[in-house]
């Protein structure tokens, strides 16, 4: 049972490095030319060796050291406790009630939650979506996107980086949007 595996994994430190991936066509806004996507790469380790990996896009380089030392201070209210996603939600939840879950505390607890539940997916050798319910297929999961609700597919590739420890990083990514 999937409750009983989130409480018997318990972590044991989370690492959090920042990286800079080119892109091969820059993402053009209103506001800016981005011409590499700003990352917080985060590796959730648990006393039973199992690691639950997520990253989160920092929108600007200026928010990259700032997330890195966020998610190491909240690894010391983590260290020892179950990976369960819910129950670290509820902690999250508890814990900042007053300052909310906006901002960049709002987006390193979501790279958190992503690792945690990646962690779980590792433990039962299967990828999150398939642990959620869902499927593996990346181009189905688009195409239905696409057709179902009118998406328009402006890019997708495997987008590969490696961290400060010289360690790969790959990732499918799919970037949608409206007409």
């Amino acid at each position: 049972m999937l409750s009983d595996l989130s409480t018997a994994l318990t972590i044991k430190g989370i690492k959090a490095r920042a990286v800079s991936v080119p892109l091969t066509r820059p993402i053009t806004t209103a506001f800016a030319v981005i011409p590499s996507a700003p990352l917080v790469l985060i590796d959730v380790e648990t006393d039973q060796g199992i690691v639950g990996r997520s990253y989160i896009f920092g929108y600007s380089p200026i928010t990259l050291r700032p997330l890195v030392e966020l998610i190491a201070n909240l690894t010391e209210m983590l260290r020892g406790k179950s990976v369960s996603p819910v129950e670290r939600m509820r902690d999250f939840e508890n814990g900042f009630r007053l300052l909310g879950r906006q901002g960049l505390l709002g987006m390193a607890i979501s790279g958190l939650d992503m690792a945690f539940w990646d962690v779980l997916a590792r433990a039962k050798d299967q990828s999150v979506a398939r642990l959620l319910g869902g499927e593996d297929n990346v181009a189905e999961s688009i195409n239905h996107l696409v057709q179902k609700h009118n998406f328009k597919l402006l890019h997708v590739g495997q987008e590969s980086s490696l961290d400060s420890d010289g360690n790969p990083w790959q990732s499918t990514v799919a970037m949608l949007g409206h007409d």
